[in-house]
């Protein structure tokens, strides 16, 4: 996964997942839908048992980075009701755990949000969302409030011809000149 700098400050999920411009198999597309914030975004049905997880239509789901300890935040706009379901993942893509915080019953279209420890173990996280009618602009944030901003990630890229060694980031180390090719690939 590569996530360029100013995403640690927004959402981390790709455009595609946070714009919920590719339908899953528990939702369809439902187009644009005007909210409560004055915005206008693209919104997903949820017609299945089972959450919508956001990015499973470009793969099972779509994880973003974590650090063991670290407050991560988990927001999406929903209509009448919702509730989301957490899964943390260790290096190998195994589950290390999940939780289902309370939802939350509402009429009409509500922000919703949640905040959670990561677990000692995971590496990443992504979440599944439900108990809701439709859902847009899901996010995955670092830190204790959730950041209700189009998603700034790319979870499948090839990075290459990087001028120094990126395989260890110390956290406060400097970094001065790199450079580097990304080519998105999904």
């Amino acid at each position: 996964m590569w996530y360029p700098a100013d995403a640690s400050a927004g959402n981390l999920y790709s455009p595609q997942a946070a714009g919920l411009g590719l339908p899953s198999t528990m939702g369809v597309a439902a187009g644009l839908v005007s909210l409560p914030d004055g915005s206008v975004a693209s919104a997903i049905s949820h017609t299945g048992q089972w959450g919508i997880t956001p990015g499973d239509a470009h793969g099972t789901f779509e994880s973003v980075p974590c650090t063991p300890g670290e407050p991560v935040s988990f927001g999406v706009w929903a209509r009448n009701g919702a509730r989301v379901r957490v899964t943390w993942l260790d290096g190998e893509g195994g589950t290390v755990s999940e939780s289902s915080p309370p939802g939350r019953s509402f009429t009409g279209w509500e922000y919703f949000s949640i905040t959670e420890a990561a677990p000692s173990g995971a590496v990443s996280v992504y979440m599944s969302l439900s108990n809701g009618s439709m859902y847009a602009r899901p996010s995955i944030s670092w830190g204790p409030v959730a950041r209700d901003r189009p998603g700034r990630g790319c979870p499948k890229a090839v990075v290459s011809g990087l001028s120094e060694s990126l395989s260890v980031i110390v956290s406060g180390d400097a970094y001065g000149s790199v450079d580097f090719t990304v080519t998105e690939v999904g």
